[in-house]
């Protein structure tokens, strides 16, 4: 879910609910494929959720989907 909708914000189809800080992976400013790549890796990591949480700990979710 969070691979596609940093995917449909890049395609220029934002969702309500997309926040750009935690997609924003390699913190360059800009999201765009490197960040998907980034996010597919974390993902297939041993680090898995535990990594996201803490690469983004300094917001209020821990996904790019705060739902």
């Amino acid at each position: 879910t969070d691979v596609g909708m940093v995917i449909d914000h890049i395609l220029e189809n934002t969702p309500a609910n997309f926040v750009r800080a935690a997609a924003d992976m390699n913190n360059d400013g800009d999201v765009d494929v490197t960040d998907v790549g980034l996010i597919i890796d974390l993902i297939l990591s041993d680090e898995g959720a535990a990594g996201a949480k803490m690469r983004i700990s300094n917001t209020e979710t821990d996904a790019l989907d705060p739902q």
